[in-house]
């Protein structure tokens, strides 16, 4: 009788296991169904929609880029153009400094020899 009670008590301890893996089986199964992946021509068109979001995104980036460039090379050329501007000015107000002076020791009004 004592075998009896050992198989039994194996025996639940066996079907307990049995019964876990089935529900585990089972919520393993009602999970796959709820994310399953989307049928082919669902997956395919979500793939267009988003390389067309991708590239319309590149698109405005690079625009935005071009843009950037552009006022940079503005911005470089305006620099250039004033420090041109300046350059020129302090050449044209040394030779002018150059004659008014060389005017004036020539004719005597300021002696640099002493």
């Amino acid at each position: 009788m004592e075998q009896g009670n050992r198989y039994t008590e194996e025996q639940d301890y066996s079907s307990g296991k049995t019964a876990l893996f089935l529900l585990g089986m089972g919520i393993g199964a009602a999970l796959g169904v709820l994310f399953a992946p989307r049928t082919g021509e669902e997956m395919r068109q979500t793939l267009r929609e988003s390389t067309a979001k991708g590239r319309e995104a590149l698109g405005q980036r690079g625009q935005q880029l071009s843009e950037s460039a552009r006022n940079l090379m503005d911005k470089g050329r305006e620099f250039v153009q004033r420090q041109k501007e300046n350059l020129s000015n302090a050449v044209d107000t040394g030779k002018q400094t150059y004659r008014e002076t060389k005017d004036q020791t020539d004719n005597g009004d300021i002696n640099f020899r002493q």
